[in-house]
């Protein structure tokens, strides 16, 4: 699914500049599982699907101790390019908002990204005017909590075609019920279009 970093001169430790892949070895396994079974107001990690339909990807965040909610999404290949990464990249930051803490939203990228560019610009992000080190820039949203009688945070009215349908962890499931089932509670989020 990483396929666009494909070629990218990517300084990180596993990574196939012939693929765009990185390396997840099984030695770096359970330092995943137990970041997933944090607490949702330290960490979210999502399937995302189609409503009434199939797997499209996933989304994730994970706060750190300065209460900044990192953020991720990824989309299917062969959907990528039709609009999903911005219902995503919402999905997340509503996910932040209601289970955690955090005084902001960041995401980290490189600025050729330009579809991306445009997502983050559309969920209200501002880029940092520095690159990092690393050659990628920050972006950052303003946690803003709806407050009674006064509006949410600013977001375009298109309407939501996907949800977050099963949280990939929790504290009682074992690794290997996480890696085989989906929940059958039905949706956890859902992005209202509002």
């Amino acid at each position: 699914m990483m396929s666009y970093n494909a070629g990218m001169a990517i300084d990180h430790p596993g990574y196939d500049p012939a693929t765009g892949c990185i390396a997840w070895l099984p030695s770096e396994w359970d330092t995943f599982e137990a970041r997933l079974a944090l607490p949702a107001s330290r960490q979210g990690y999502f399937y995302v699907e189609e409503v009434g339909g199939g797997f499209l990807g996933h989304a994730h965040y994970r706060v750190d101790d300065a209460l900044a909610a990192h953020v991720g999404i990824n989309v299917i290949p062969e959907r990528r390019g039709s609009g999903l990464s911005l219902q995503f990249l919402r999905l997340v930051c509503d996910r932040v908002r209601a289970d955690t803490h955090a005084c902001e939203i960041v995401n980290e990228f490189e600025d050729s990204r330009v579809a991306a560019c445009r997502t983050h610009l559309r969920c209200g992000f501002v880029p940092d005017a520095a690159l990092t080190d690393s050659g990628t820039r920050i972006w950052r949203s303003p946690v803003v909590v709806a407050m009674a009688g006064l509006p949410g945070p600013p977001r375009d009215h298109s309407p939501a075609t996907v949800e977050i349908v099963a949280h990939s962890v929790s504290n009682t499931t074992s690794a290997g019920d996480r890696r085989n089932r989906r929940s059958a509670a039905g949706p956890i989020s859902t992005a209202s279009g509002e």
